[in-house]
């Protein structure tokens, strides 16, 4: 399921290979969907006063992958039509974002968007320890647009905050392609959105700071 980058005369877009990544959604709902079964089958007899929960929470898990599963042929034909699984689209309207596989497609125009930064690493440093992230393509949102948005609506869009509070997208982008990638999306961002290329990103929000390495 590696990544790939294309270019047409319209836009630039970041994509997976299409059979890997169906094959693997497949897998992926089936197993979310028969796990929970199995797992009730194991533990039902044990449950006792606790049975009523083990039940939801099977059920739950259950109807998600049903629901996956369900979408499956639309995902198939929509990864024919676009010969892969589109994750990132770049266009002179915006930036078009897949936060994960099966969700909805989130079209952000370049007014609502105030930065693009391609990071080798990115570094989230954050209460619970730090993670670390390559090939970053990190999208950062206009505050006052989405700075309204309930927790719910950030979640379900993909939406994270900075060490600085400055809600970001995240995205990757296929190994050794930044300067092609930069190149390339240049002619269709305007000038009002910064576009750069660095080596190391960091969210800090222990010290609510963010930091960039030097500009490759």
């Amino acid at each position: 399921m590696r990544l790939r980058l294309k270019q047409t005369s319209e836009a630039v877009i970041i994509f997976r290979e299409k059979w890997g990544t169906l094959a693997f959604a497949a897998v992926s709902s089936l197993a979310c969907a028969l796990f929970p079964i199995w797992f009730y089958w194991l533990m039902g007899d044990h449950a006792g006063s606790s049975k009523p929960f083990l039940i939801a929470f099977c059920s739950v898990f259950c109807i998600a992958g049903l629901a996956f599963l369900s979408r499956l042929p639309l995902h198939f034909r929509q990864a024919l039509a676009d010969n892969g699984v589109q994750f990132v689209v770049v266009d002179r309207t915006g930036i078009a974002l897949t936060p994960n596989l099966g969700s909805e497609k989130k079209h952000y125009d370049w007014l609502s968007v105030k930065e693009v930064v391609l990071a080798e690493k990115l570094k989230i440093i954050d209460s619970d320890g730090t993670v670390f992230l390559w090939r970053s393509v990190v999208v950062f949102l206009d505050k006052r647009s989405h700075n309204s948005m309930d927790w719910l609506k950030k979640i379900q869009e993909g939406i994270s905050i900075s060490g600085k509070g400055r809600p970001y997208l995240l995205a990757g982008y296929p190994r050794g392609e930044s300067r092609t990638l930069e190149c390339a999306i240049r002619p269709l961002v305007p000038d009002t959105v910064s576009v750069c290329r660095v080596r190391e990103v960091v969210f800090d929000t222990r010290k609510a700071n963010d930091f960039y390495s030097e500009t490759l």
